[in-house]
């Protein structure tokens, strides 16, 4: 009979806090979202071909003084293949121009770039909140005795209290019934 008392108490302490909760203003709820956002930088490469250029005009010049030229010097850098090479770096942007130069004229000219690209990856993960159930297990006990064994589940609401309802025995095989209620710190 004590048992049952008991038993009793513990229902009615329970639905007394359940309702409380229930008369709470309901708080809006909202997903918890989580965005990534991820930045690539891809490099497109492009190697053009090789361009050899053509005259379009001619202009002599014609000098009416005579100074001292080293002939053999001009005729030697004359037939020297010379290789040029210029980089313009603009922030995203790297370009090559490769230009062959033989016998005072460009034979050949190359243009290499470089674009770095960036590409941006947004991921949004949202997810609604929802009712959460447990279950487990109980033991409780002194350093010489177990006191208590048992199992019970619990809920987690979208508000995030949690209600817990247990059922175990005690040392004597007599059945205790357990209520909890807990609520999250903010």
């Amino acid at each position: 009979m004590k048992d049952i008392k008991t038993i009793t108490i513990l229902i009615l302490l329970g639905l007394i806090v359940y309702l409380k909760q229930c008369t709470e203003p309901k708080k809006v709820v909202v997903p918890k979202e989580v965005i990534k956002i991820e930045t690539k930088y891809d490099t497109i490469v492009k190697v053009s071909e090789v361009y050899v250029p053509t005259i379009k005009e001619v202009i002599v010049e014609v000098h009416d003084t005579i100074t001292e030229i080293d002939t053999v010097k001009v005729i030697g850098d004359y037939f020297t293949k010379k290789f040029y090479s210029d980089t313009l770096n603009e922030d995203s942007l790297i370009a090559i121009v490769n230009d062959t130069v033989y016998k005072n004229s460009i034979i050949s000219r190359q243009f290499k770039y470089e674009l770095i690209y960036p590409t941006v990856t947004i991921t949004k993960d949202s997810s609604v909140l929802k009712n959460e159930f447990f279950w487990g297990l109980d033991m409780a006990g002194t350093k010489n005795q177990l006191n208590l064994i048992g199992a019970g589940i619990m809920l987690k609401t979208k508000r995030d209290n949690v209600y817990g309802l247990g059922l175990g025995i005690n040392q004597d095989i007599q059945p205790i019934l357990s209520l909890k209620f807990y609520k999250k710190f903010k």
